[in-house]
């Protein structure tokens, strides 16, 4: 092998970053420079040819849970190039789809600011989890990008707020994929967690007026698939954050004369 081709390619294995810290007996695998390979994958999104576009982007979503990979890549400003389809939409559900779990993968290092984010993205991811028609793969990851924004600022909770209606979230927790139904419960959960007093009152209302609890027991806990460990978690959360809520009126003094 060359000294041209040695310099493009990294050596990982479990001794770290560092080639010296690396014992006699590690398994060792070559792989693409970090930085060659966000260069070479920032070209391929960018190409004409749709197949390239979508392998590239498929790619990209699974070397982006890399933390090296996901600097370089963003240093070449490459989150910004997965806004920009988000927010054209003018790719078909499979890109898309990869297009949403790389951006998903890139913001989960905590590199970027979720505060960053334009308006018109949001409104578009939004946008995936309203429709009854989007692909469900498409769906699952746009919820978790949204209870992200939620979870990291006041700002992007009244956007979220104002985009999603709990109707829709609702109507998610009532389909046949759980990994939909523990996406939607979480975000909902983000959203009556990050509320304001106000707020959190006004959801409650609505939730209770569409009696949630029916469908949680109907399409949950009686779903013929066994409750997993992250739904369970967010029942546990639900039950926590409704006695929170009526924590107030438990502790109001009897009042003989109210009835």
């Amino acid at each position: 092998m060359s000294e041209a081709q040695i310099s493009s390619m990294s050596v990982s294995g479990p001794g770290g970053q560092n080639r010296l810290d690396i014992k006699n007996g590690c398994i060792l695998r070559l792989t693409k420079a970090p930085g060659r390979s966000a260069d070479d994958l920032y070209k391929g999104i960018q190409s004409s040819d749709g197949g390239v576009r979508c392998d590239s982007l498929k790619e990209l979503a699974s070397v982006s849970r890399d933390v090296t990979f996901a600097q370089e890549f963003i240093s070449r400003d490459g989150h910004v190039l997965l806004v920009k389809i988000v927010e054209d939409s003018k790719e078909n559900n499979q890109i898309m789809t990869h297009t949403l779990t790389g951006f998903m993968e890139l913001m989960d290092h905590g590199i970027v600011s979720w505060e960053n984010l334009s308006a018109v993205f949001i409104k578009k991811i939004a946008g995936f989890v309203n429709s009854k028609l989007t692909d469900e793969s498409m769906q699952q990851v746009s919820l978790d990008i949204l209870e992200n924004m939620v979870l990291s600022s006041r700002k992007l909770f009244l956007q979220v707020k104002q985009e999603v209606t709990m109707e829709r979230l609702i109507a998610h927790l009532q389909v046949a994929n759980q990994q939909i139904q523990t996406k939607a419960m979480a975000l909902l959960m983000a959203l009556l967690q990050t509320a304001e007093d106000a707020d959190r009152q006004e959801m409650f209302a609505f939730l209770n007026k569409k009696n949630l609890r029916q469908y949680i027991y109907k399409n949950i806990i009686l779903s013929s698939s066994p409750v997993q460990d992250e739904m369970a978690h967010y029942l546990y959360v639900l039950q926590s954050v409704t006695l929170n809520h009526l924590e107030a009126r438990m502790r109001t003094p009897l009042d003989c004369y109210n009835q």
